[in-house]
C-alpha cells in the first residue's frame, strides 16, 4: 500500500500511476498507465499491460527511476 510519503514523492516528481484490471483475449490482465503532469493538465505518458498488478508497479518504478 502506498503511504502519504510515497504519494507526495510521486506528485513532486510530476507523475501518477494508475493500475486497472481489464480482460484481454478472455484473460484477466492489468493495465498500467503512467501519467505525467504538464503545466496545465495531466497527460498519459506510457501504458503497458501485465499479468499481475505487482508487475505494473515494478514497470512504473523502473521508469520513474530513469526519469529521476
Amino acid at each position: 500500500m502506498m503511504g502519504d510519503e510515497d504519494i507526495d514523492i510521486l506528485l513532486r516528481m510530476g507523475f501518477w500511476v494508475q493500475v486497472s484490471p481489464v480482460i484481454s483475449n478472455d484473460k484477466q490482465m492489468w493495465n498500467c498507465e503512467l501519467y505525467k503532469k504538464t503545466k496545465k493538465t495531466w497527460g498519459s505518458y506510457k501504458v503497458k499491460s501485465f499479468k499481475t498488478p505487482n508487475k505494473c508497479y515494478d514497470w512504473a518504478l523502473s521508469i520513474l527511476i530513469k526519469n529521476n
